[in-house]
């Protein structure tokens, strides 16, 4: 059986484990294309560029605009519960992302 793989304009997200505590997954985006991430109720995100660059605005929930990072290769960052995030590709990027509930992940 594939992982399952949703297909956007541009993008595509690969899942490639979900326990429900944890979700693991890969996200191709093509240069010039985006891709928006839901805020997580009670789950921390962490999103690494595995190659190329974005730019990823972050808007934590209620709030109408977002404070925008720029994300190369070998990059890391934190998104935090209730907290969208939307992912712009300058070049085309690859990225790694795993949300968790913090209590897993920190304690």
């Amino acid at each position: 059986m594939g992982l399952a793989t949703t297909r956007g304009e541009g993008s595509e997200k690969i899942v490639l484990a979900d326990t429900g505590e944890f979700l693991a997954e890969r996200f191709e985006i093509a240069a010039g294309a985006s891709l928006a991430l839901a805020s997580e109720a009670e789950r921390a995100r962490s999103l690494f560029c595995l190659g190329g660059e974005c730019r990823v605005t972050l808007t934590a929930d209620g709030e109408q605009n977002g404070e925008t990072l720029a994300l190369a290769a070998g990059e890391l960052i934190v998104v935090g519960p209730k907290v969208a995030a939307t992912i712009l590709a300058g070049a085309a990027a690859s990225l790694s992302s795993h949300t968790i509930l913090p209590a897993l992940a920190l304690d």
